[in-house]
């Protein structure tokens, strides 16, 4: 059976499965820049049932920006040349 996604794997064991967040679309501008974005630090489970772990990622190439809203109260990353795949993050 396919999974939802389109992939071969079945729906329990497809990393590339997607959760909801409610989210806005569209930066809302003005946005506050506060600097180039090096590297991100992050725990994920990578397989249903596995233990969470610690990521960490330094941006190649053109990384993108770290930018916040007027009242510093959401973050935002802007641009940059990067994509998130089944094993994390390339780029």
């Amino acid at each position: 059976m396919a999974c939802a996604c389109g992939c071969s794997q079945n729906t329990s064991t497809c990393a590339s499965r997607a959760i909801g967040f409610r989210v806005a679309r569209v930066i809302r501008l003005p946005v506050v820049p506060v600097g180039e974005l090096r590297g991100l630090i992050y725990r994920a489970s990578r397989a249903p049932g596995e233990q969470p772990q610690t990521y960490v990622h330094f941006f190649k190439g053109r990384p993108p920006m770290l930018a916040a809203n007027p009242s510093g109260r959401r973050l935002y990353i802007v641009g940059g040349q990067y994509r998130v795949g089944r094993n994390g993050i390339h780029g």
